[in-house]
């Protein structure tokens, strides 16, 4: 059986968790070739005569998120007992939490119309984001919040106060006495307290995607954007609708950052083309929020989207900045860390990494490495930095500046592993990726030119989200006695020059494409590498 069929085999009868379609891939052929008609001419790694023995697979690294959903079932008062003795500084603030989310469970009992009801959810809600604002707990009560399914009542509260008062999305209403004026007090509070919530709690976050917030946010955020004009960034000079929209689409970004969440965000298909209008047509402020979620909703073959005004990249740029000049690192409500990781999204797009150096993005990020206030904080601008080096003008920028190169060779010594990593990489691809290639080229100039003694094994490339499936593709491979390298353990030392021997030794290349995959900078210097000394590849998605 060739390679090629028995992988296809492999992947029948492994379980998967993600979903695959296998797509056949010679470098300079159409993606619709029959792969048995060029496997004649590859030079396939040879079989043992017996299997391998297994290699006994690592423990899988804990996930903070699954513990929490594989906790077993707890009662609601269980919860609320545990939050409150194991966070007993934060009882009044959990107490105050709870009550919101009962009286808007009442509200949505009564059927939304008991000014009564409305009058108690508005109350409840305003004392504890009055409280909360003095105190940086938001994780914590995030936490709290999806263990006990508050994230159902926030969206379904919401959604229900919009169907039944639409002029809430329409104009300001703070000034009268009427129902929906207090209808559009409580929206103001829940979409305020949903932005501080998702921007600091991950469980919640993934809650609020589950409970179908995302088209509920798009339905209202989309109403409020057709009533409002550009307002600016001052937030005492918004209108109420304008802090609305800021805050609904704030939460809709919040929500889009996670990997786990980005179905839901693709599920919504007005989504993209609204957030794209808005990244032109609202002003800089609101055009770099629309933005920044955009280039987390979108996928690959619609990247191209992502090139947007010069205008709006400059001032994404300039808030990045203005973080660095504060001492929390925050301005007009971005964090460092986030615009950081927008900005890594934004040059996806290959033609805006050019733009983003020309902009001043590559000095700022340099300090930001330099005087990070955290590890995350510096690994957010190292990986900004790795990915605008894949544009060849902004590596020899890059390679020009010796401070830079000193930052980086400092931090490709840290004892933060994820830092070192990815500094590793920024300077493989600034100084080693393309010598290598050369020196690849030299030796080997393409992989079909080769006789089969220097073909040893079948590559595995993957991102670590899919770690157990391709040690399952290889185990099989292994038992029908394949030669199979793959990094299990986080090779340490010069990883990236380990690969790239791994690479150009490898018959073949199974690279197994997630999302998480095409987001990292480590494994898209691999697929380039892979590319460049143009072996066979298979691509798992």
């Amino acid at each position: 059986m060739c390679i090629y069929t028995y992988i296809l085999f492999v992947l029948a009868i492994v379980n998967l968790k993600t979903e695959l379609d296998y797509t056949y891939y010679k470098m300079g052929c159409s993606t619709s070739v029959n792969p048995k008609s060029h496997v004649e001419n590859q030079n396939v790694p040879e079989r043992n005569p017996s299997p391998v023995k297994q290699e006994k697979p690592p423990s899988p690294q804990p996930d903070p998120v699954a513990a929490i959903e594989n906790e077993p079932e707890r009662t609601r008062e269980e919860i609320i007992n545990y939050y409150q003795n194991e966070y007993s500084e934060l009882r009044l603030l959990l107490r105050m939490l709870l009550n919101a989310v009962e009286k808007m469970d009442q509200l949505l009992e009564c059927g939304i119309k008991s000014q009564k009801h409305l009058d108690e959810a508005k109350n409840a809600l305003e004392e504890f984001v009055d409280i909360s604002k003095i105190d940086n707990t938001w994780s914590v009560l995030g936490d709290f919040l999806a263990d006990i399914n508050g994230a159902e009542t926030f969206t379904q509260t919401l959604s229900k106060l919009y169907e039944t008062n639409t002029n809430i999305a329409v104009s300001d209403l703070q000034d009268t006495n009427t129902p929906e004026a207090t209808a559009q007090l409580i929206v103001f509070g829940i979409t305020m307290s949903l932005l501080d919530l998702t921007d600091k709690s991950v469980p919640f976050t993934i809650s609020c995607a589950n409970s179908e917030l995302v088209p509920v946010l798009t339905e209202f955020c989309m109403a409020l954007a057709a009533n409002i004009s550009d307002q600016g960034h001052n937030w005492a000079d918004m209108q109420l609708s304008g802090k609305l929209f800021t805050q609904t689409l704030g939460t809709l970004h919040n929500i889009a950052r996670r990997a786990e969440n980005r179905w839901h965000c693709a599920k919504v298909r007005s989504l993209v083309p609204t957030l794209l209008d808005w990244t032109t047509s609202k002003g800089n402020y609101w055009g770099v929020l629309s933005l920044l979620t955009l280039s987390f909703v979108i996928d690959e073959e619609r990247n191209h989207l992502l090139k947007t005004k010069e205008g709006v990249l400059r001032f994404l740029v300039e808030l990045l900045e203005a973080t660095l000049n504060e001492s929390n690192r925050r301005f007009l409500g971005y964090s460092s860390t986030e615009l950081a990781e927008g900005l890594t999204q934004i040059a996806v797009n290959d033609s805006n990494k050019r733009l983003l150096a020309e902009l001043g993005a590559i000095p700022i990020l340099k300090n930001m490495m330099n005087t990070a206030n955290n590890e995350k904080e510096q690994e957010s601008a190292a990986t900004a930095f790795y990915v605008l080096s894949f544009n060849e003008e902004n590596r020899k920028e890059i390679e020009n500046e010796s401070e830079t190169m000193e930052i980086l060779q400092r931090l490709s010594k840290s004892e933060n592993r994820q830092v070192k990593m990815i500094a590793e990489g920024a300077l493989w691809e600034v100084l080693g990726k393309q010598r290598r290639v050369k020196e690849a080229e030299s030796v080997a100039p393409t992989a079909a030119s080769l006789s089969s003694s220097d073909r040893k094994h079948v590559m595995i490339s993957y991102q670590w989200d899919v770690q157990q499936t391709m040690i399952a593709v290889k185990n099989s491979l292994q038992e029908a006695g394949y030669h199979v390298w793959m990094d299990i353990e986080k090779m340490e030392g010069s990883t990236l020059e380990a690969m790239a021997k791994a690479v150009e030794n490898a018959s073949v290349v199974i690279i197994g494409v997630s999302q998480k995959y095409k987001e990292s900078p480590n494994c898209r210097s691999e697929a380039e590498y892979t590319y460049q000394v143009r072996h066979f590849r298979l691509d798992l998605k």
